[in-house]
């Protein structure tokens, strides 16, 4: 696992110099870098979002991965993305509090006290050089800070407020305690509305309110009696505890009702996304989903669509695993987009790549299924026409065999019948195939293996092809052991016969015999080599000669084949686990090579003389 550098920022101006010592520290380890950014409050001012967002885009352009955490408090945001991606470097600025209280604990001190396991380097806000706490050695960093000017007039607002009531409430009611319960409520309301920080001040101010302007002797910080001096203090914890908790809640809340907004709107995007159908209706659902959250212009593209350039607009690449598949374009009149609401984009942007990556393979599926169906159709005609052929050929073949001999033919005519006698057994013989071919294209057909000697099938694939009339001759080379194989005879016949009708139709009888050389077991295998004296092939004939109705002009015969003679051969030697293959003879001439296991064949040493 690659080691990672996380680096914690925040709406801070000296976050950059935070970012840039742990884009240094993690490029000189050769470590990957990933900047959190924790969300502990939905109530956070435009400049400070705007400063936050710039934080996160000048993260990215350093090359790290941003991740914003929810969580009501800092610490535990970056200590849980830490142990999430099994962080061992964890670089933090320095942030201080105005006050060292077990309520005010920094966020910099609190990492370095309970990260035992965790280097920690902190970033200084002045001087170059950072501290660094190794693990399993905590220490503990000093806080300070300055004065929040808005959240004091705030404070100061409400808790004059809650004076004036507590007042009133005093005129009406004498009794301290109706007094103290209308400034705790508020301080109540300074959390509520200013945050946590707000509530300790109030909380301060309101104990300190009490003894100026309720207690005896009014209008001075000087206490008669006794018990007001464990009034105080009371009032101070009861103070502090309802402002934490208050803060806390009112943080907990804005994120939840955050979350829940993106969480419905991830949520009604992906239930659309399930029932559109089409790619033109899955980028509309995307595209009005982006719009009700994003009070910019959308405008999503496909792959091969090229989108207007924007130089005030956000861009999206919508793919998957490295797929591009489209991209979205927010156009925000230069005005900054929030990193939540960045994360929620790419969150659509990827169930729209989902989405788009489904429809494909559906379409492909699709395609595949029809591109199936067809071939079956194709295939089941071929063979009911095919059936439908045979016997009108063979009747046909038949005539002209009687009218050929029958001595009251002229002689000129007998030569027409001699030619439709040859044509009707070539258009029986493309029947066969085209019949075995799709006998063959069968998944439940099961060879039938039976015991012959190499010869006996060989001599009678030449004889069916030499019954065609071809003037070409064979010269068959047996080897002197006596070689019995053990296969389906009528297919591996059927074979030999396309190829050796294949090698007739393209040699040329004067350059010589067309050679069919049977090799013993060698190497694991039989082979059986078809040798012709035609012109060969050329190399992108070779590569798609066995295709299904590839075809090419023979030598010496005018007609064309319809391209399933290799076809079925090399299904029928695939049948038996074998392999055939051709290539080009020098000086002319193709060779035909069919390759059989040795497992079928036995060989037994001499033949009778």
């Amino acid at each position: 696992m690659a080691s990672i550098v996380l680096v914690a920022f925040g709406p801070s101006p000296s976050s950059r110099n935070v970012l840039d010592l742990a884009s240094q520290l993690a490029r000189s380890r050769a470590c990957s870098l990933v900047a959190c950014s924790v969300r502990n409050s939905g109530r956070i001012d435009r400049v400070n979002q705007e400063q936050l967002d710039a934080n996160a885009r000048y993260a990215n352009s350093l090359g790290a991965e941003v991740v914003l955490a929810d969580d009501t408090r800092v610490t535990e945001g970056i200590l849980r993305v830490a142990k999430e991606r099994h962080v061992r470097t964890i670089v933090i600025g320095r942030t201080t509090l105005r006050w060292n209280t077990p309520f005010s604990e920094s966020v910099t001190r609190n990492i370095v006290r309970r990260a035992t396991d965790t280097e920690v380097i902190v970033a200084p806000l002045l001087g170059p050089n950072p501290v660094t706490f190794h693990p399993m050695r905590p220490v503990l960093v000093r806080s300070g800070g300055s004065r929040t000017v808005r959240r004091a007039f705030l404070v100061g607002g409400i808790l004059a407020g809650a004076i004036g009531v507590g007042a009133l409430v005093n005129q009406l009611a004498s009794g301290d305690a109706n007094t103290i319960m209308t400034l705790l409520v508020g301080v109540l309301f300074a959390s509520a509305v200013g945050g946590r920080r707000a509530g300790l001040i109030a909380s301060i101010l309101s104990v300190a309110a009490f003894n100026f302007v309720f207690t005896e002797p009014r209008f001075t910080l000087v206490v008669y009696d006794s018990s007001y001096l464990i009034t105080f203090p009371v009032m101070l914890i009861v103070a502090f505890i309802t402002s934490e908790l208050t803060s806390r809640l009112n943080a907990s809340a804005d994120l939840a009702r955050a979350g829940q907004k993106r969480a419905e709107t991830l949520y009604r995007n992906s239930e659309q996304l399930l029932s559109a159908r089409g790619i033109e209706q899955i980028c509309d659902v995307v595209r009005t989903n982006l719009r009700q959250v994003l009070p910019y212009s959308v405008t999503l593209g496909l792959t091969g669509e090229e989108p207007v350039p924007d130089s005030n607009g956000v861009q999206v690449e919508v793919g998957t695993e490295g797929n591009v598949l489209g991209w979205i374009q927010i156009s925000s009149d230069g005005e900054s987009i929030g990193v939540a609401t960045m994360a929620l984009i790419n969150a659509l942007a990827a169930q729209l790549a989902i989405a788009l990556d489904r429809e494909r393979l559906s379409r492909a599926e699709e395609q595949s299924r029809i591109t199936a169906e067809r071939e079956s159709i194709r295939a089941n005609l071929l063979s009911s026409v095919s059936h439908d052929l045979r016997t009108p050929l063979s009747s046909i073949a038949g005539a002209a065999s009687t009218l050929r001999d029958v001595p009251e033919i002229p002689e000129s005519h007998r030569q027409l019948v001699a030619n439709i006698e040859e044509d009707a057994m070539w258009l029986a013989e493309m029947v066969n195939n085209i019949l075995s071919l799709t006998r063959l294209n069968d998944t439940q057909l099961a060879i039938r293996p039976q015991a012959e000697v190499i010869d006996d099938i060989i001599w009678e694939a030449v004889g069916r092809v030499s019954k065609r009339g071809h003037a070409q001759r064979f010269d068959v080379r047996l080897p002197d052991q006596i070689v019995v194989v053990n296969v389906d005879i009528p297919l591996i016949e059927q074979c030999l016969v396309n190829v050796f009708a294949n090698a007739v139709d393209f040699s040329a009888p004067e350059r010589g015999a067309i050679v069919v050389e049977v090799s013993c077991v060698h190497d694991g295998w039989l082979s059986i080599s078809v040798t012709d004296h035609g012109p060969g092939m050329p190399q992108d004939a070779l590569d798609r000669a066995f295709e299904l109705f590839f075809t090419q002009k023979s030598s010496n015969d005018s007609r064309r084949g319809l391209g399933v003679g290799l076809t079925v051969a090399r299904t029928i030697v695939r049948l038996h686990d074998g392999e055939i293959g051709l290539e080009n003879v020098e000086p002319h001439g193709l060779r035909v090579t069919l390759s059989l296991p040795a497992s079928l064949a036995t060989v037994t040493d001499g033949r009778e003389p």
